[in-house]
Formats: C-alpha cells, sequence, structure tokens
C-alpha cells in the first residue's frame, strides 16, 4: 500500500524529472530569457527551485513535527534577490546536477515524515497565520513549486 507521504515525494520527483528534462532541453537563448515577470532569467529560476529543494523538505518536516516555519515573505524574497544576484551565470548542467541531488535528499526527508503527524495544522506565519497541515504544505510547496516555476519556464523558453 501506498502512504501519502510516498505519494508526495513520487509526485515531487516526477515534476522535478520533468523540470530536469526542460532545463536539458533549453537552447542557450532559452536559457538566458527573462522568465515571466519575474525578473529573473529562465536559468537563475531554475537553480533556485534546485536550492530550494532540501529548504523546503526541511520547513515541511518542521511542520510535520509541530514547530512553526521561522520565514517571513521579506526574508524569502531577501534571499530569492541575492541567490539571483550571486548565481546569474550558472548553466544548465550544474542546474540539472543540482535539481537530481537535492530532489534525491529531499524526497528522503519527505519520505521519512510520520503518516500519523502530516494533517496536524499549525499556524503559517508567511500565510497570515493560517493554519495548514505538512502535507498541504508539501503539495504546495514540494509539488507547486516546482511545477508552479516548470511552467513560467516553459513559458519563457518558448515550450522547451
Amino acid at each position: 500500500m501506498t502512504t501519502r507521504v510516498e505519494d508526495i515525494a513520487t509526485r515531487f520527483e516526477q515534476a522535478n524529472n520533468e523540470l530536469i528534462a526542460t532545463v536539458e532541453g533549453c537552447s542557450d537563448e532559452q536559457w538566458s530569457a527573462q522568465c515571466g515577470s519575474d525578473e529573473r532569467s529562465v536559468g537563475v529560476v531554475a537553480d533556485h527551485v534546485a536550492n530550494s529543494h532540501v529548504l523546503v523538505a526541511k520547513w515541511i518536516q518542521s511542520i510535520a513535527a509541530g514547530q512553526p516555519m521561522a520565514v517571513s515573505m521579506d526574508m524569502i524574497h531577501e534571499g530569492n534577490a541575492q541567490h539571483a544576484a550571486s548565481r546569474a551565470g550558472v548553466t544548465r548542467s550544474e542546474v540539472a546536477d543540482l535539481l537530481r541531488s537535492n530532489a534525491q535528499e529531499a524526497g528522503e526527508i519527505i519520505r521519512g515524515l510520520n503518516e500519523d503527524e502530516i494533517d496536524r495544522p499549525i499556524p503559517i506565519a508567511v500565510m497570515g497565520g493560517e493554519e495548514k497541515t505538512a502535507a498541504e504544505m508539501a503539495e504546495m510547496l514540494m509539488v507547486g513549486h516546482v511545477t508552479g516555476h516548470m511552467n513560467d519556464i516553459r513559458s519563457a523558453a518558448g515550450g522547451a
């Protein structure tokens, strides 16, 4: 029988594999294109996703343990801006490798979640204190983060 955490981890990994294929299929021109209304390039956005995997999985792990995420939207925006400035020259192969390795670690973290704890709601500060469960946040921050940015990347890259 497949557990819910296994299902979430598997869907995250499937989305990540699609993103890897998208990254590897980008031309140089597509890689440097601006990603929609985001002022970052396709390459920087893909690298952002790869670099977020483990951090986000650890947030989900904390939520499942009943610990609040100690992060604000200002902190997230600041971190994204610093990342964009420092990773402007990232290559497709670097990002594809990072997507693979970080997804493996993130998947292991998600698979290690306690099935009995993933439905315990706790207030999420970055969502205005709204209560969410680890399962809901995993859907949003693991699966949704990858697929949302992948759709933006594909659009910016002309369907790469």
